[in-house]
């Protein structure tokens, strides 16, 4: 059999093909929180003015967040191990970004931090191994329960 994701409703039948369709059903409404935090984000011209490394890895951190609630409605609403996969993934990357923005703020605080250049670039690299890795290697990683 095919791994599963664990909620209260795993018992429960299918409801119009959805796995869990109360957890899918409250999802969809919970994507506003994410998408439109995004779109107040892409109006800070003040903040992208003075602070632009901080505004972009804001933007990429709200990005990551809401790609995270989008794995979260998949793995609610279908089996297999894709969507867990995806989720735990999101949720690495999301934790990267929020590194990276911390940095940058940090740093424009004067704080001690690493070059905000640097922190992108590693956050982007390890975001691209974090998501790559499992779906590339599924067998090195630990199987979906």
């Amino acid at each position: 059999g095919g791994a599963m994701f664990v909620s209260c409703e795993d018992e429960l039948p299918p409801v119009g093909g959805l796995r869990n369709f109360y957890a899918t059903l409250t999802s969809v409404p919970l994507l506003y929180v994410p998408l439109h935090s995004l779109r107040c984000a892409t109006r800070l011209d003040e903040a992208r003015r003075r602070a632009p490394v901080l505004h972009r890895a804001l933007l990429v951190w709200l990005l990551s967040l809401t790609v995270l609630f989008c794995t979260n409605l998949g793995q609610h609403a279908t089996t297999g191990e894709l969507w867990p996969r995806l989720h735990e993934a999101g949720g690495a990357v999301q934790g990267l970004w929020n590194a990276c923005q911390l940095n940058a703020l940090r740093r424009h605080l004067s704080y001690p931090s690493v070059d905000e250049r640097l922190g992108v670039a590693a956050a982007a690299l390890a975001s691209a191994v974090v998501v790559c890795a499992p779906l590339l290697r599924p067998h090195l990683h630990d199987p979906i329960c």
